[in-house]
């Protein structure tokens, strides 16, 4: 892929970018985009997740895009409990943004919930994405194929057509999940960050800067080797660990 990004997968453990609510517990992202979810009213995909922390969860990321800017109608997260890894049950939080919010290219966009869920660790849990969006592929999903299994190991994705759920084992949408927890205690754990590493020129140079939430800025970057890459395959990654610093109030690069 010459100089290109092969992909980020970051799995993190109770970090806490100032502007979300709570602590950052599970984060999936692999760029570039190179597979999306459509969400319509007549098909709509959700993701699973596997908390480490217990708590209220008090906002949701995902990474979508408003197809060719044509969607008017709100988009909405529903968070339910899962069985088989499959969405089941009432929706234990909702939260819905404007159209207007969600840009028409790839982005962030956060889900606040007036009425948390609470969320125990280990315990699955659904994120769903739902919309009354009549436009062809209203909504995009950012999501990634692992070829053989989910490249999220907490869980997969899977899509509602026709009254009934289809699990998707070896798929995973793109997602942040923040808790105010009940047991993350004053400080939080590490966090690993690791992206793909480039053909050509050093990790700090092609680190993207996605990755550089919670007060940590750039740099710090090594090399080192994870399964996830090259679909399933392994390969070289460029690597960094992220500590809390209780006495600058943000994350450093350790």
């Amino acid at each position: 892929m010459g100089t290109l990004l092969v992909g980020i997968v970051s799995i993190s453990l109770s970090s806490q970018p100032a502007e979300a609510a709570g602590f950052l517990d599970q984060e999936f992202l692999m760029l570039p985009v190179v597979s999306s979810a459509p969400i319509t009213p007549a098909l709509y995909y959700a993701t699973a997740v596997t908390p480490q922390l217990s708590g209220l969860l008090s906002e949701v990321d995902i990474y979508v895009d408003r197809h060719l800017s044509a969607a008017t109608e709100n988009l909405t997260m529903s968070i339910f409990a899962t069985s088989g890894g499959l969405p089941t049950g009432s929706a234990l939080a909702t939260s819905s943004v404007p159209a207007s919010s969600v840009s028409g290219s790839y982005a962030w966009v956060a889900f606040n919930f007036p009425v948390p869920a609470l969320i125990q660790a280990g315990i699955q849990f659904a994120i769903v994405l739902t919309t009354q969006d009549t436009h062809a592929n209203a909504y995009l999903w950012a999501g990634t194929d692992g070829i053989t299994s989910s490249p999220y190991p907490g869980g997969n994705a899977a899509y509602y057509q026709s009254g009934s759920w289809t699990s998707i084992p070896t798929y995973s949408q793109a997602f942040r999940t923040y808790v105010t927890s009940s047991d993350s205690g004053p400080t939080p754990p590490p966090v690993m960050q690791q992206f793909g590493k480039p053909a050509s020129g050093t990790c700090d140079a092609a680190a993207p800067i996605v990755l550089n939430w919670g007060g940590a800025g750039s740099g710090g970057w090594g090399n080192s080797w994870a399964q996830w890459m090259n679909g399933g395959a392994g390969g070289a990654v460029c690597t960094r660990t992220l500590v809390y610093s209780p006495s600058l109030g943000h994350w450093v690069a350790s």
